[in-house]
């Protein structure tokens, strides 16, 4: 009997020790799940997970599992899990304050009815934990999207692209899309419908991007109104991108965690269109060495070098760079570091 009563101390520890990793884990996120609602068989949905390190310590992402294979899993845009990949050990450190985001892409077209997935984010410091998001829908039958979203793809600066996509429905004789809300006045959008027949009914979603798009991502809700109660609207994802004349990769540069004296060196890539210069690089931190490259080519790496002070804590440095193209296109990146003893 002493034995057993000095053992369940050991135990409820333990499972306090459990609830606690937990806890801590969760609340690095916004949210832990999503209800996207009713939606069009066929459509793209997607969601985002942001994760802040609200800690005084790193903390390390060491992987991302799933349970269905109707999601596509991102990590700060790259994806880390598909079709094809059902665990990942994608690992990233998030120093106190950074954020991360885990992406979610719901494909609809293989379902109907109600459905649901769990996303799992393994965190393996501080101390080990698991975080479970969940997402959730109900897929109709009765609205098909062909394709699921607008996929403007790689556009270059100045150019001008139009996209088709498919509304169809069968049920009632008199459904119809009302309206098309649209945010974005580089979009050109319209519909028109295509055939009426009993039961059935097909409209034609043009989208087209203007030459005005600026440079970057492109991530637009279209809102489809409807005259139909149980789903008076839908979102349409438009999805793209506008290459800069200047691209710089990565965007933002970590350094990771570093010990007072040692030095640490990274790169960054400049990629333009046509052979150019660098005229000037210049940051706000002088702990950080920056070389500027020379001559004029389509590629150029930029080296930046971060010694350590005796000092703890994090650095952060924003760095310009100044070119010789046409427009004088110029680009800013971060470079982040944790000093710790």
């Amino acid at each position: 009997m002493k034995r057993s009563a000095a053992i369940l101390p050991v135990i409820i520890a333990s499972w306090c020790s459990m609830a606690s990793a937990g806890t801590w884990a969760e609340g690095l996120f916004s949210e832990l799940k999503h209800d996207f609602g009713n939606v069009p068989r066929g459509a793209e949905r997607r969601c985002g997970f942001s994760i802040r390190n609200t800690t005084d310590s790193p903390v390390r992402i060491a992987g991302l599992s799933r349970t269905c294979g109707c999601t596509q899993i991102t990590l700060d845009e790259k994806i880390v899990l598909d079709q094809n990949v059902r665990n990942a050990r994608e690992s990233q450190i998030l120093l106190p304050g950074e954020e991360a985001r885990i992406g979610v892409l719901l494909d609809t077209r293989s379902f109907t009815g109600a459905k649901t997935a769990e996303v799992t984010v393994s965190f393996d410091q501080p101390s080990h934990a698991d975080v479970r998001l969940l997402v959730s829908s109900y897929i109709r039958q009765d609205i098909v999207l062909n394709p699921g979203s607008v996929q403007l793809g790689s556009l270059s600066r100045g150019q001008e692209l139009t996209r088709e996509l498919d509304i169809e429905y069968a049920g009632q004789v008199n459904w119809q899309v009302l309206s098309v809300t649209n945010a974005n006045p580089n979009l050109q959008v319209d519909f028109t419908e295509m055939y009426r027949k009993p039961g059935q009914v097909g409209y034609r979603l043009t989208v087209a991007a203007r030459a005005t798009m600026p440079p970057g991502f492109i991530r637009d809700t279209l809102i489809i109104e409807t005259n139909d109660p149980a789903t008076p609207q839908f979102p349409v994802l438009v999805n793209g991108q506008v290459q800069a004349d200047l691209i710089v990769t990565p965007s933002n540069l970590s350094f990771g965690t570093v010990k007072p004296g040692q030095t640490i060196t990274r790169q960054v890539l400049l990629r333009g269109k046509s052979p150019f210069q660098v005229t000037n690089v210049a940051g706000n931190d002088s702990k950080f060495q920056l070389e500027r490259p020379q001559g004029a080519q389509n590629l150029h790496k930029v080296v930046v070098r971060f010694t350590a002070s005796d000092e703890p804590g994090t650095r952060e440095c924003t760095i310009r760079v100044e070119t010789d193209m046409a427009d004088r296109s110029a680009a800013e990146f971060k470079a982040t570091v944790q000093v710790v003893r």
